[in-house]
């Protein structure tokens, strides 16, 4: 078994699930599975100016996304933007 801790501690295969996601089903993405994926891999929220969520990590470029309205999901284009960015195909090598 695979333990992943940083922010959100993920058990198992929750964080290669939650990377499946992004990739397969990037217009299902919440602001709360943003915000875990993110702070997952070293991500902080430092601002949050108006209606975007600004997030940074030492030594990478930020990474703004919209905050969508209560109950609705990011729009699949920022999230396929995440995706390319992070290289998260990466991180399911050898499946």
């Amino acid at each position: 078994m695979i333990l992943y801790v940083v922010s959100y501690q993920f058990v198992g295969d929750s964080f290669k699930d939650l990377v499946r996601e992004f990739i397969n089903e990037p217009d299902k993405i919440t602001m709360d599975d943003f915000n875990r994926l993110l702070e997952a891999l070293g991500y902080t929220l430092r601002k949050k100016p108006g209606s975007h969520a600004t997030y940074h990590k030492k030594g990478a470029p930020p990474i703004t996304a919209p905050t969508p309205h209560k109950g609705k999901c990011i729009k699949s284009p920022y999230i396929k933007i995440v995706v390319k960015i992070l290289k998260l195909e990466d991180y399911l090598d050898g499946e």
